[in-house]
């Protein structure tokens, strides 16, 4: 089944509801975004954000970008496609003004390319946030990966009321990754809203542990 049905017109799992820039990352108990750019500021915004896919790594970066932004600072962003993984022709001149440069998909740059991309943002000065599936050793590096604690929150977000931490978790234990546990849960709305609201509202059965002999 397509993710892309609409039979469910207000459907909250759609993509549009939690894509990159539509909806702000959500930090882990004991982080904040203030901490994170604090962290930032003394990397010089040489930053590595590395995960599987679907652990919030593009919505992480476009949360930055929003930041660099509100300082006031020219920013470019650039997404790597698999169709041509390249950067755009004269890319050193055309950059020349940002302050700082946002790289979703990085892992798709040839080496070539990005050591060369690594040595024009030291030695310009300038801040390079990148997202990737295998450490660089690029500056900062902050780890993502899948927490039943903010995928709650996500939840929360979207369906516009509180969602159990046991109910999100269900939903990850079946699935990789925040972003499939999502697509499952669009699909299985388009199906029945009312059952998969359910499912998520619903506390999780008890089960009787057998008499020990």
């Amino acid at each position: 089944m397509s993710i892309f049905r609409s039979g469910q017109p207000s459907n909250p799992f759609a993509t549009r509801h939690w894509g990159p820039g539509n909806v702000t990352f959500l930090f882990p108990e004991g982080e904040s975004l203030d901490g994170l750019l604090a962290r930032l500021d003394e990397a010089g915004w040489h930053a590595e954000l590395v995960g599987d896919h679907g652990v919030g790594k593009s919505t992480l970066l476009a949360t930055l970008r929003e930041a660099a932004e509100a300082r006031g600072w020219p920013v470019l962003w650039c997404k790597m496609r698999q169709v041509s993984p390249r950067l755009p022709w004269g890319w050193q001149w055309r950059w020349r003004r940002a302050r700082v440069v946002f790289l979703d998909s990085g892992e798709l740059l040839p080496g070539r390319q990005w050591r060369a991309l690594a040595r024009w943002a030291t030695r310009g000065g300038r801040g390079l946030v990148v997202t990737l599936h295998a450490p660089k050793d690029w500056g900062l590096r902050v780890d993502l990966a899948p927490r039943a604690e903010t995928f709650a929150a996500l939840l929360s977000h979207l369906l516009r009321r509180p969602i159990a931490q046991q109910a999100a978790a269900r939903w990850l234990e079946k699935h990789a990754t925040p972003r499939q546990a999502l697509f499952a849960l669009y699909e299985a709305y388009e199906e029945d809203a009312a059952v998969t609201l359910a499912d998520l509202t619903a506390p999780r059965p008890h089960r009787e542990e057998p008499p020990t002999p």
